[in-house]
């Protein structure tokens, strides 16, 4: 690459062809420029201008067997005009007299022949003769004859380059003209790969880049459903950026590409014979050429000799050939229907008024026009005879094979580009009257010079409209102009067979609305005046778009790519995606918490994941709440006997106040069974974690402080003092204290985890496609917490559950313990299968239920201190009332008794209380001596005598 040659080579390079540079530039007398043999290379006009404007127009074309080095036939299209567009628009500024201040320009135009060898020769001497090279070791003018000297110093440099036409020829000069800083504006150069600002930094255009103008192919197919295209591109900067892009798009929106092949610069008629047979062979309608005009025509030369596919394909070209009549008219049955993208510009009718008066006698300064009128009209240059026929004098615009091309107000704009960044450079830097130093390229007495680098920051900052084509003028980031092109339609005016073919305007692309979601870029003028070939069945235009796609996926999948087939294979969107896009290349991902509306075959939308929680309907939830119902129906039932029985011997001598709270803690517990199969809420966590660690605690506290207080009572029964804080407001007392440890650290839990809901995706087990459920939950409690938690009322039900076992030696009569421990057995039951059934829940990942088995598992264990506590007591008062009356007596284990009730006390007797053991049993005997008729009360005996809360009678 050119970037990457040593400047030193380069600079040595051109040092040894100064001499006969100069030479040949100055030894004519005229301004036209030749070489050895004769060829017309180019024409100036900078001997003693202000600025000199290069230029590299392709006046001819490439000769493909020269190797690149050699120029072919003159263009009729896309060739001279353009220079001619270059000289009418220099002619506007130096007739200005606002524009530059009445400085004039000059002009040094090169034809490249489409050759990017030629094209860098010329860039060279362009450099050359404007003096941009300053070899310290060896001056120019040294070199020069002496009678040229003062033609050298007043020959100002070129201040920036208009072209080249070919993006394989504006690449190396992109190259050679950054490295001695010259600013170079394209005319027709689209290549993607000149956006490069690290590689090109002084290359600018005022034509769209080929990225955005494969988006508007693009956008084509997607209007007319064309999803099944081949794709024929040139092998060189311009076909290969652009359908790379192509590429890129077409794959993101579902666009099939079938064949794929690209042309070299140098392919013979057998690569183009290959093409054309694989092009016939595919089964895709639709052809995206993105090649040069010369590689597009030998393609439809080709199809146009087939007799099977002559007017089978629907073209869509790219703006190289897109506008190109000479191309076409040759096949014009086979191009029908063609849809061209063109940079969209207007004609610009002072340009064909200025071009109508030109005549091969009249337009001397174009060396050129003499031969490119000849090749227009048809006539022999060569003949003067048939020439003078032709009549030299009738302009080319009068013959009816001229249309001005889309591409000349592109070239004004260059011009006028260049113009308005010199008009701000001397606006800038320069004093009134302006005194231009042609050598020095800067203002009198100012020190600021114009160099290349000086004049591209005046390039980036432009921002004008030129009046003369209408189009704005300002260059983003990457030196590119905002693209909007014209697509254009191939078009039959009446009978195909009269071959009168034109191009019709048939829509236009606008990328400025890209950013805006609510826009198109593509707007289609209107669908009923287009055209789409010839349908060669009918012999008649076809007025309707031929298909061309792969067979259509079903709604709710998507187009999977396979190696063996283009057109891929059809896979469903299943589980949580989804496509709307039958023709999509990938399903898309249902967002939050929804999923695939059917998700086993194939959803084309999505629903939202149902709630997945314990409800009041749930067979749990009934069989809980019908147990809450009946378990609160029993705590009413017990509650209003004990008022009922309340001063009875069974209900006084059961300890009436640690009933009570027993009864409100099994109360609690089936009102909390209710909270248990609710829905899920903050509030409903928070009662659900408090309540339950808090209802236990009053059941376990009250048990453990009842079973402590019978404990303690016969321990110390044998030394007759009476034993301290068994009073009933101190069990009251120290029940409340358990329960207030208890509630203590629920209240912590609640506040390092705050209550609320998750809300987590369970997929379903069997089939993970099926649609899930979200389980909604509320936040578990700290760990740390919980295990707390549990080790305190662990420790609660083993003291219970150890002291009511050492108990069951106690009087029949005074043994209530028994019932405490049958019951803290029971529930150690209930809980532990609870454990494993709420584990094999976690296991089954069915949270919603976890609730509900521990509200069972709460009602079931509060029936098991229901039955436990009460149901002795609720029998002996309903089935056995004989034992519920005053004076009964005390049996012990041994049938020794005792009328605790009828023994008085005589403070002169000397009575005496004994315990003794006898197989495990304990048996109270009242011993009294002759002083007295009466055996003295034992004082511990006597306490739970003398009160409402006895041990058992």
């Amino acid at each position: 690459m050119l970037t990457k040659t040593p400047s030193l080579f380069i600079l040595l390079l051109v040092t040894l062809s100064t001499v006969t540079a100069l030479q040949f530039n100055y030894a004519q007398s005229s301004e036209v420029l030749r070489t050895t043999d004769n060829r017309i290379r180019g024409a100036q006009n900078r001997l003693n201008k202000d600025f000199v404007f290069g230029g590299l127009i392709p006046v001819h074309s490439d000769d493909p067997g020269s190797g690149g080095g050699q120029c072919g036939a003159i263009r009729t299209e896309r060739g001279l005009e353009r220079m001619e567009a270059m000289l009418f628009a220099v002619d506007l500024i130096n007739n200005d007299s606002e524009l530059l201040a009445g400085l004039e320009i000059g002009y040094d135009i090169r034809d490249t022949c489409n050759s990017e060898n030629i094209g860098l020769d010329e860039t060279i001497d362009l450099v050359i003769t404007g003096s941009q090279l300053d070899i310290q070791s060896c001056q120019l003018s040294s070199m020069a004859p002496n009678n040229m000297v003062d033609n050298i110093s007043i020959n100002p440099p070129t201040s920036g380059i208009i072209g080249a036409a070919a993006s394989r020829v504006s690449v190396p000069v992109a190259s050679l003209v950054r490295l001695f800083q010259i600013p170079q504006i394209s005319y027709a150069s689209s290549s993607a790969i000149l956006s490069n600002r690290d590689r090109y930094e002084y290359f600018y255009r005022t034509i769209p880049p080929d990225d955005q103008q494969a988006r508007a192919m693009l956008d084509i197919l997607l209007n007319f459903n064309w999803t099944y295209v081949s794709t024929i591109y040139s092998r060189n900067p311009y076909g290969e950026p652009g359908i790379t892009e192509f590429r890129k798009l077409a794959s993101k929106n579902g666009i099939c590409i079938d064949l794929d092949m690209g042309i070299e610069d140098i392919s013979v008629d057998s690569d183009f014979d290959t093409l054309a047979d694989a092009l016939i062979a595919s089964s895709a309608n639709i052809v995206i050429v993105f090649a040069s005009q010369d590689n597009a025509e030998q393609v439809l030369r080709r199809i146009a000799n087939s007799t099977i596919a002559r007017t089978r394909f629907t073209w869509i070209a790219s703006d190289a050939w897109a506008r190109s009549n000479s191309v076409v008219n040759q096949f014009s049955e086979t191009a029908a229907g063609l849809y061209g993208i063109a940079p969209l510009t207007e004609h610009v009718t002072q340009f064909n008024e200025y071009f109508s008066q030109l005549t091969i006698d009249s337009n001397v300064r174009n060396p050129w026009f003499t031969e490119y009128y000849a090749a227009f009209a048809n006539c022999d240059v060569l003949n003067t005879s048939v020439l003078n026929a032709c009549s030299q004098n009738e302009s080319v615009t009068g013959l009816p094979q001229y249309q001005q091309g889309n591409v000349v107000p592109l070239v004004i704009d260059a011009v006028y580009a260049y113009a308005h960044a010199l008009q701000n450079f001397l606006h800038e830097n320069c004093q009134l009257p302006i005194q231009w130093d042609r050598t020095n390229q800067s203002c009198a007495g100012q020190s600021q010079q114009l160099t290349g680098s000086v004049l591209l920051q005046y390039i980036r900052q432009l921002d004008f409209v030129n009046n003369i084509t209408g189009n704005r003028i300002i260059f983003d980031s990457q030196g590119n102009v905002e693209g909007k092109y014209e697509i254009l339609n191939y078009q039959a005016n009446g009978d195909i067979r009269n071959g009168d073919y034109f191009f019709s305007r048939a829509g236009i692309w606008d990328s400025s609305v890209l950013n805006d979601s609510n826009l198109e870029a593509l707007s289609i003028v209107d669908m009923q005046s287009l055209q789409f070939g010839i349908d060669n069945s009918t012999n008649s235009i076809r007025r309707q778009p031929q298909i061309s796609q792969c067979g259509r996926c079903e709604v709710g999948e998507y187009r999977r790519i396979v190696q063996s087939s283009c057109c891929g294979t059809c896979d469903p969107c299943v589980g949580g995606n989804y496509s709307s896009n039958p023709m999509g290349l990938q399903c898309l991902q249902c967002g939050g918490e929804t999923w695939g509306n059917n998700p086993l075959v194939g959803s084309d939308s999505c629903v939202p994941i149902p709630d997945s929680f314990i409800r009041y309907s749930d067979a749990f939830s009934i069989i809980v709440i019908i147990l809450a119902v009946l378990g609160l129906i029993a705590v009413a039932a017990v509650t209003i006997t004990y008022v009922i029985y309340w001063k009875t011997p069974v209900v006084k001598s059961s300890g009436r106040e640690q009933m009570i709270t027993l009864l409100s803690g099994i109360g609690l517990i089936f009102i909390l069974a209710f909270v248990y199969v609710s829905p899920p809420e903050p509030g409903v966590c928070a009662v659900q974690r408090m309540g339950f660690w808090v209802c236990y605690s009053i059941i376990f506290g009250a048990l453990l402080v009842k079973i402590v207080r019978v404990t303690r009572i016969f321990y110390r029964s044998a030394n007759l003092s009476r034993t301290r804080f068994t009073e009933p407001y101190y069990q009251v007392i120290f029940t409340s204290i358990i329960i207030f440890g208890q509630v203590l650290i629920v209240v912590i839990g609640l506040i390092v985890v705050h209550p609320g809901v998750s809300r987590n995706v369970r997929l379903n087990r069997e089939d993970q496609n099926k649609l899930p459920e979200i389980i909604v939950s509320c936040v578990v409690d700290h760990v740390a917490i919980l295990v707390i938690c549990a080790i305190y009322e662990t420790i609660l039900i083993i003291a219970s559950t150890i002291l009511g076992v050492l108990s069951f030696k106690y009087p029949k009569n005074f043994n209530e313990a028994k019932f405490v421990s049958f019951c803290t057995f029971i529930i150690a039951i209930i809980w532990a299968a609870f454990v494993g059934l709420y584990a094999y829940f976690i296991i089954e990942e069915r949270q919603e239920i976890q609730n509900a088995i521990t509200g069972l598992a709460s009602v079931l264990s509060a029936f098991a201190v229901l039955g436990c506590l009460f149901g002795p007591k609720l029998f002996i008062i309903f089935f056995r009332p004989d034992q519920n009356k005053p004076n009964q007596k005390v049996t012990g284990s041994q049938d020794t008794a005792v009328n605790l009730t009828t023994i008085t006390r005589n403070p002169s007797s000397e009575d005496t209380l004994s315990t003794m053991k006898d197989n495990n049993s304990m048996s109270v005997k009242v011993s009294m001596t002759t002083k007295t008729a009466y055996a003295p009360t034992p004082p511990s005996l006597k306490n739970m005598d003398s009160s409402d809360d006895s041990v058992s009678q």
